[in-house]
């Protein structure tokens, strides 16, 4: 390389990373080129952490090397008094390293022969372990992970169809109970459906039946009871609309003959008139806006929806 570069005018920089305190036929690694690297990174013989070396090999580059090195300035040439005062000439950073980081280096270096002896003595060491045992050991390895890998993934694939497992179970049973109770819904409609049947073909029976009944208990009242005729227009007064006056209020001719006959009633304070068409018990109230029809026959009427709604709970 160094010939061709040398034939060709090419200047040469060599990669000696890791070739501290190393030769190369009677030649230290990092002179062969005209610049020469060393890095210091963790992953290399000697470290600091970062941060690597530059070594010059000719001296048409050490000026400029040692102006980039301070940060463009020409300040190394202030320190050795050969300007008044430094200024920026060039490009540069700050390349030099800490005291720290100095120091740390500087103790590996100090012990560079050691540590380069106990690295030989290494790889010595599995130079000289036989390639049978290496395939052997390479092999148990092997073996070993596939094994590990095999009992791992068992173990997850034991725990994953568990899970699944069960997830399935219970979805199967929430099916299940599903239709049994879409099962046990029909036979209760099935079962109900005739009651239900026979309930309708009773209910008119019914209704009749205890209209009836309640009309015989109001005109049993009315007739034992002058009182009760005037209760009910009292009732039908309070449907009023709030602060209407009654202007006539029409009753059966036999009811009206007893609330004449009741001191209450008679005083003229109410505007009773007889109505024939009216059954005893009922009673109208007309105002200037409204008319009350308060009969018999509507309050037996929700009598007898009271009573049936009952029976459906």
């Amino acid at each position: 390389i160094t010939k061709i570069a040398k034939d060709n005018q090419i200047h040469v920089i060599e990669d000696a990373a890791q070739g501290v305190c190393a030769d190369y036929k009677g030649k230290s690694l990092g002179t062969v080129g005209h610049l020469g690297t060393f890095s210091f990174h963790e992953t290399k013989n000697l470290i600091s952490g970062e941060g690597g070396a530059l070594l010059i090999n000719d001296r048409e580059f050490a000026e400029r090397a040692e102006i980039i090195r301070e940060k463009g300035t020409n300040r190394s040439k202030f320190f050795r008094g050969q300007v008044d005062k430094y200024t920026w000439v060039d490009i540069g950073s700050s390349y030099l390293a800490s005291e720290l980081v100095a120091a740390f280096l500087f103790a590996q270096l100090e012990e560079s022969e050691r540590i380069g002896d106990a690295r030989r003595a290494t790889a010595g060491f599995s130079a000289q372990v036989p390639a049978s045992v290496a395939v052997e050991a390479s092999a148990q390895r092997v073996e070993q992970s596939r094994r590990e890998g095999f009992e791992r993934g068992r173990l997850e694939g034991h725990e994953r169809g568990y899970a699944e497992g069960e997830q399935a179970a219970r979805r199967d049973s929430a099916e299940q109970l599903a239709a049994q109770c879409e099962a046990l819904s029909r036979l209760l409609e099935a079962l109900s459906d005739p009651l239900a049947a026979e309930r309708e073909a009773l209910k008119p029976l019914l209704t009749e039946l205890v209209s009836r009944i309640c009309r015989e208990v109001c005109q049993r009242e009315l007739l034992a009871d002058n009182r009760c005729i005037e209760s009910i227009v009292s009732q039908a007064l309070a449907a009023l609309p709030f602060g209407e006056d009654p202007l006539q209020i029409d009753i059966n001719p036999a009811d009206l003959s007893v609330l004449e006959s009741l001191a209450t009633a008679g005083d003229g304070r109410w505007p009773l008139r007889a109505d024939k068409r009216l059954q005893r018990g009922d009673c109208r109230v007309v105002s200037s806006h409204s008319q009350v029809d308060f009969f018999t026959d509507s309050r037996l009427q929700d009598i007898v929806s009271q009573t049936f709604s009952l029976g459906e709970r």
